[in-house]
């Protein structure tokens, strides 16, 4: 998926305290769609976090989603601060809370 603009998102290598900038200009989006949940979530290489699309009574509104529906969710999802959105996608609590 093409991103309008480029975005310049700091990646945590883990394990130090460091950071490493990587300039994006598009996201490789896996769909997770769970019907016994009643979820969609989009999945993106190289993040660990997942964004939920559609849940519950949204999720039954959506129903049979096309490719460009789920893009422009996204789309909608990440907003004009989609390099916040994204960074949050990347932070992990690696002590089980």
């Amino acid at each position: 998926m093409l991103l309008d603009n480029s975005l310049t998102i700091d990646f945590p290598i883990y394990g130090t305290n460091d950071f490493k900038s990587i300039i994006l200009t598009e996201l490789d989006v896996t769909l997770i769609d769970n019907a016994k949940t009643k979820n969609v979530k989009a999945k993106f290489t190289k993040f660990p976090k997942t964004l939920v699309l559609w849940e519950g009574e949204s999720y039954d509104s959506v129903g049979d989603y096309t490719q460009v529906q789920a893009e422009n969710r996204i789309r909608e999802l990440l907003g004009s601060n989609a390099k916040n959105v994204l960074e949050q996608l990347l932070q992990v609590n690696f002590n089980g809370g």
